[in-house]
């Protein structure tokens, strides 16, 4: 038996839109607010489908509903060879009326994207967008009333930040390793140079502390009074009777 003539699922927008209503409604009162920072894509490498010189320029503030309520999501930390990875995860639910209004229609976006950032003000952190699930609430009322948006903890690579808001800005002055942040601008872009042509920094330009390597060498240090990597050790290439 087919379904019931009288009752429209798919095309009925007095439900939609109440529906819609009550998404957006219920975020408003039991989310937070995050800034979405769209990614601008600069120079994208056709072949490999990456840009090296992506920006973020904008901020728009947005409520969102974390639905991690206790606790960060992902893999949490894990130590590899290359030191302490960090893969907390945050799963944000977005309406998107909110999204076509307050993001969307600003910046000339259909969706939310993945590589695009959330700024979380309840710990000051930024997370990128990895995944968006289009279909966790299934066309209520023919539609799509949400997104989910799963982030994780985002690692700058040299992006340039311009949006305006001081704690979304900040990664860049303290993580940039690009000598041009640190140089003596004289203005419109000129940087004072030495006699041999090299650029003259600030004293806050010191690539140890930028870069943060001090944690490997404590790993280092403490490794080597348990791990000898001599003769007698089991792990030394040299132990030949092991």
């Amino acid at each position: 038996m087919a379904t019931s003539t009288y009752f429209n699922h798919y095309y009925a927008n007095n439900e939609q839109s109440l529906f819609e209503g009550f998404m957006v409604e219920s975020i408003q009162q039991y989310g937070i607010n995050v800034y979405y920072v769209p990614r601008v894509i600069n120079n994208l490498d056709q072949l490999y489908t990456a840009d090296d010189q992506s920006s973020y320029e904008d901020a728009y503030l947005v409520d969102v509903y974390p639905k991690n309520i206790t606790e960060f999501g992902g893999s949490g930390n894990l130590m590899s060879k290359f030191g302490l990875d960090i893969h907390d995860q945050l799963v944000f639910q977005i309406a998107s009326k909110t999204f076509r209004t307050e993001v969307g229609t600003p910046a000339n976006l259909s969706r939310p994207r993945e590589g695009d950032l959330i700024y979380f003000p309840l710990n000051e952190k930024v997370f990128q967008i990895k995944y968006v699930d289009k279909f966790d609430v299934f066309f209520q009322g023919g539609q799509l009333p949400a997104y989910d948006l799963t982030c994780e903890l985002f690692e700058y690579s040299n992006e340039l930040f311009e949006t305006g808001i001081e704690g979304i800005d900040r990664i860049q002055s303290t993580q940039s390793t690009n000598i041009l942040d640190y140089g003596v601008d004289v203005g419109d872009e000129t940087f004072l140079t030495d006699e041999s042509g090299r650029i003259l920094t600030t004293e806050s330009y010191d690539l140890a502390d930028i870069v943060n390597t001090g944690v490997n060498d404590e790993i280092e240090q403490e490794a080597n009074t348990f791990i000898s990597w001599s003769e007698t050790d089991p792990f030394s290439e040299f132990y030949e009777e092991y």
